[in-house]
Formats: C-alpha cells, structure tokens, sequence
C-alpha cells in the first residue's frame, strides 16, 4: 500500500504518458484507474476528475461525450461505494 502522495504522483505521472483520448485504450485505463483510486486514495482521484476537466476544454465532441459520461459514472460509483462502507462499518 502506498501513501497518499505516492499515489497522487504515480497517477499524475500516469495521466501524463497517456495517449489521446480518442482512443479506446486510454479511456478504458482511465475508466479502471477511476474505479481503482475509489478504494485507495480520494486525493488522487480528485486530480483525475480536474484532469479530465482540462480535458474537456480541449476535446472533441466525441471526447466530450465520453468525459461528461465517465464523470457522472464516476459519482455514482463513489457514491455506491460510500454507501457500502456505510454499510460494512454499521454491521461491524
């Protein structure tokens, strides 16, 4: 496991190597690194959402689409996951 500054530097350097967004590569690494920080590192995962804002402003219909989609996934995902925990900890 690793600290939250870890984290956050390994996902920048990460969203740094990524090819384009119009390809499906990088959108699904994108997808499975959102789903991956929900369950270790808030911090990190909060710099991929304002990477995928900047994104935005520079993406192509098609590209926008997609972020707008992965950013509404994204909260319900986080929420779900909340949820959950909520859950755990109260059957505890």
């Amino acid at each position: 496991k690793y600290s939250n500054i870890e984290y956050l530097s390994k996902t920048i350097y990460l969203l740094g190597e990524l090819p384009s967004l119009s390809l499906d590569e990088t959108k699904q690494i994108v997808s499975a690194l959102i789903i991956y920080l929900t369950q270790v590192s808030y911090g990190s995962l909060v710099h991929v959402l304002l990477w995928l804002i900047a994104n935005y402003q520079i993406a192509n219909d098609d590209e926008r689409v997609w972020i707008q989609n992965i950013i509404h996934t994204m909260g319900k995902y986080i929420k779900s996951f909340i949820e959950l925990q909520r859950t755990t900890s109260a059957s505890i």
